[in-house]
């Protein structure tokens, strides 16, 4: 009896454990990536960047500063290059393994973050949300363009523009570009402010 009762107690401690690590990881991102989810959030400056196990300098040119990091983007692993312009951390780029469930994710993550979707390209035409909004209630706007999204071939390529839905007028301006293609996904962030 005893040995089942331990065993219980260990498969339950186990498995909060294990919940505890999940949750902890769901929400982990990367300093040097706050700025681009958070438009509280200051711009950093490249003197502030540092070099960790997961972050590091990777400039190709003497003119052109960049650091590289490893994270995760809520649950999705991606690598990251950030890029600075007057001395500070103004953009970044995501690269990931491409497949139809990342693009899902990835978009799943930008709305979490607050973005909306402006423009969505794909070879076959596009689908102006704003254009739509003028037109349609936002709940058909959103149908149709999941619609719109879901009719591209699985191999298709697409390009999404989507933008920070902050109302505050004083707060930063980022602008997120999700492009996938068949050997690439990236997620492109430039921020303002």
């Amino acid at each position: 009896m005893n040995v089942k009762k331990n065993a219980v107690l260990r498969f339950k401690s186990a498995l909060i454990c294990g919940l505890m690590v999940v949750s902890v990881g769901a929400r982990a991102n990367h300093p040097l990536f706050f700025p681009f989810v958070d438009v509280t959030s200051p711009l950093i400056g490249t003197s502030q960047a540092y070099e960790d196990e997961v972050t590091f300098e990777c400039s190709e040119r003497e003119s052109q500063w960049r650091y590289c990091a490893e994270f995760n983007y809520y649950q999705v692993p991606v690598f990251a290059y950030f890029y600075s312009h007057q001395g500070q951390i103004d953009k970044a780029v995501l690269e990931l393994e491409s497949s139809p469930v990342n693009f899902t994710q990835l978009q799943y993550n930008l709305r979490r973050d607050g973005f909306e979707p402006v423009l969505a390209v794909t070879n076959n035409g596009r689908f102006d949300v704003i254009e739509r909004l003028k037109k349609a209630p936002e709940y058909q706007v959103n149908a149709e363009l999941v619609q719109f999204i879901n009719q591209r071939p699985i191999d298709g390529e697409m390009e999404m523009t989507w933008v920070n839905n902050s109302n505050n007028a004083n707060s930063a301006e980022i602008t997120a570009t999700l492009i996938y293609k068949v050997e690439t996904l990236t997620l492109g962030f430039t921020r303002t402010k």
